[in-house]
């Protein structure tokens, strides 16, 4: 940053220090609570110079996962991050496909406007690549829970494409997954005509971490739909793990932001 000097304290405290001769739009990469910190820093040294930032674009939004508190003990950081913001003058975030309806809430209590954004023009540019390869008629989409399928049907705009739900259920205290089922045929053991002919089934997800969430649904897809080819499409990828098991399963993978 040109209108900022960044250093660190031999304490571990981050300092921060605007140069007045110099105005930028400045950009953050936060990988880590250390550079969140540096950028909450940045928008409080700005409101307290009378310049302040009421506008910012997180691309990804931090702690969006923990949108609730599922456990005894457990924190409320979206609670905390919003106040962090709102401190710091800022009124609209806009970001990309934030993790649910939950998240937003926590910021709109404290004042904070989310602009919520699916990522529309790189799903578009991805669809119609597998239309080309596959045809229209011959590619269903796949939503991994009840939380994404109204990511799933914003994206599905116009291309129209059958959309297989799914339900998953988490530990609640280890996260890991319970089980993975069929949501909307649930009792039914035929499956519909249209899925047992598919050729590509594309899951579309917010965020892929470690994998292993996909790498259950593909083992499902694989063991009922073997002739069809899988692929993954995610807004943010993080890719903690890597890519060799998720290779196993799926052809294609593609996503917007790469964290």
């Amino acid at each position: 940053m040109k209108d900022s000097k960044v250093w660190q304290y031999p304490a571990g405290e981050i300092g921060l220090r605007l140069n007045p001769d110099k105005e930028e739009i400045p950009e953050f990469l936060i990988k880590s609570s250390e550079d969140l910190m540096t950028c909450c820093l940045y928008l409080n040294a700005k409101l307290f110079n009378s310049t302040p930032v009421r506008k910012i674009y997180l691309p990804y939004m931090p702690y969006s996962r923990q949108d609730r508190v599922v456990t005894k003990g457990d924190p409320a950081p979206l609670d905390l991050l919003a106040s962090m913001f709102r401190a710091c003058g800022v009124r609209t975030i806009f970001t990309d496909d934030i993790h649910s309806k939950k998240g937003i809430e926590w910021f709109n209590n404290l004042g904070i406007v989310i602009e919520n954004r699916y990522p529309k023009a790189k799903f578009d540019t991805t669809a119609e690549h597998y239309k080309n390869l596959y045809g229209t008629k011959n590619i269903v989409l796949v939503a991994p829970d009840k939380g994404s399928k109204e990511r799933v049907n914003a994206l599905n705009e116009p291309h129209k494409f059958p959309i297989l739900c799914l339900d998953k259920v988490r530990n609640k205290e280890s996260g890991q997954i319970e089980s993975i089922k069929y949501d909307e045929i649930a009792g039914d053991e035929k499956l519909p005509q249209i899925f047992t002919k598919t050729d590509l089934f594309l899951v579309v997800d917010d965020i892929c971490d470690g994998g292993g969430t996909f790498e259950e649904i593909g083992k499902l897809l694989k063991t009922d739909f073997p002739q069809a080819v899988l692929g993954l499409f995610v807004t943010h990828g993080i890719f903690s793990k890597g890519f060799k098991e998720l290779n196993k399963y799926y052809r294609y993978i593609d996503w917007k932001n790469k964290l």
